[in-house]
């Protein structure tokens, strides 16, 4: 009868649970607006120079995660959201810490890095921590996950430093699962962090990075990761918005003033020294690393950086 062979099928979730249990696999779950998730699995400690810093962080009321019997086995745990900050359509940052009020979470990108190096927690930093200036509480300045340390803003988020996305970063997932081809993807992928994910635009993961490229979610997780283990890092100090404010409003009453003053010639030399003024930006954010979200220059793409985490697609 159908139920009979229906009852003799295996378990494919317990099946799945097995498989992850042999391998050092982090999960992914997504942070909810509304309390009808769940709570994700804590996998890590956390330690604090300074104030323990969930005041300061991204809140969420519960979570879409996976199956129980899947986070037990699972080596990890980490949150696959983006910043609710960036309501542009342009990814930038990414959140690597989050509470639900009682605890913190990582990102995946964050716990990926833990689970690849071994290490037990995280050391979060606060602005109050000794050798910090004595100002911002406990807003987050630095997170260090076992050899590796990187900053973040107040908030605990990253600075993405995207470079161009390329083909030979991905592995199709049919070819993972071909057996005629296993072999020869064992060295592309043995020692790497691998991040699973899909590229379907049906399944409305694929996001737009400020070079303009559309890419599926889970790269900018791999691009987190890469620049973390490379030591590139964007910085966006906290007077750069008002900065940026006074400079535009500056810059637009001395033009007028002029051309109503002495006329177009004088307005012409201040649009000069405004094409200076975003060089400036340009030649600051590529040797210092510092942005404005309003002009971002085209990131450099590296060819001197550590083996990249690899992305597994559908």
């Amino acid at each position: 009868m159908p139920e009979l062979k229906a009852q003799a099928l295996p378990d494919t979730d317990a099946a799945f649970a097995e498989a992850i249990a042999r391998m050092p696999v982090v999960l992914g779950y997504a942070l909810r607006s509304d309390a009808d998730g769940g709570t994700p699995a804590s996998k890590a400690g956390f330690a604090y120079a300074g104030s323990n810093p969930a005041a300061s962080l991204p809140g969420f009321p519960s979570a879409l995660k996976s199956l129980d019997m899947l986070e037990a086995q699972a080596a990890g745990s980490g949150s696959l959201s983006l910043s609710a900050r960036d309501t542009s359509g342009i990814v930038r940052r990414i959140p690597m810490l989050v509470t639900n009020g009682e605890a913190l979470f990582p990102s995946l990108s964050m716990e990926a890095l833990r689970v690849a190096q071994g290490a037990s927690g995280y050391i979060v930093r606060s602005a109050d921590a000794s050798g910090e200036l004595a100002v911002g509480g406990a807003a987050v300045t630095e997170v260090k996950v076992g050899a590796v340390s990187f900053p973040t803003t107040a908030i605990g988020e990253l600075w993405v430093y995207f470079n161009a996305d390329r083909k030979d970063r991905y592995i199709s997932a049919a070819d993972v699962l071909d057996p005629a081809k296993r072999q020869e993807l064992q060295s592309e992928i043995e020692g790497r962090i691998i991040y699973v994910g899909t590229s379907s635009i049906g399944l409305f993961d694929i996001r737009t990075t400020p070079l303009g490229e559309l890419v599926p979610g889970v790269s900018v997780h791999a691009q987190a990761t890469e620049q973390i283990l490379s030591g590139n890092f964007l910085a966006r100090p906290d007077w750069a918005y008002g900065a940026e404010i006074i400079a535009t409003v500056a810059i637009g009453l001395i033009v007028i003033a002029l051309v109503l003053a002495v006329g177009a010639g004088w307005a012409a030399l201040i649009g000069g020294v405004a094409a200076a003024l975003y060089a400036g930006r340009c030649i600051c954010f590529a040797r210092k690393g510092c942005c404005s979200i309003r002009s971002i220059p085209r990131p450099r793409t590296s060819s001197s950086m550590p083996p990249r985490p690899r992305c597994s697609m559908c």
